[in-house]
């Protein structure tokens, strides 16, 4: 009995990890808007990997309002670069979830 109580608290236990939202593609944290004036500026930037990026909008099922948010957000998310990129360096996000503490 005492070895069957000793793996569903293992099994319990690592059912609440922070890796359950291990099927996206990276992390990252938006840092703030991008507040630049130019034709090509705008958006928030975000570091992914080691390297900021920036990006226009979030995908319609986000959890986040980064009207609202305080900076920086750590998230979840996948992505890809935008073929139409302007500066070369926006993405296009197709997935993303806020990291809550």
């Amino acid at each position: 009995m005492r070895k069957f109580l000793i793996v569903v608290t293992v099994i319990l236990i690592s059912a609440c990890s922070d890796e359950v939202n291990s099927d996206f593609k990276d992390m990252g944290i938006i840092t703030g808007e991008d507040f630049r004036r130019c034709m090509c500026c705008g958006g928030w930037f975000i570091d992914i990997n080691s390297e900021t990026y920036r990006f226009n909008k979030l995908p319609e099922n986000s959890n986040l309002d980064l009207n609202i948010e305080e900076f920086p957000i750590q998230v979840y998310l996948d992505w890809i670069a935008d073929e139409n990129a302007c500066l070369g360096d926006e993405i296009i996000i197709e997935r993303i979830e806020k990291i809550t503490p």
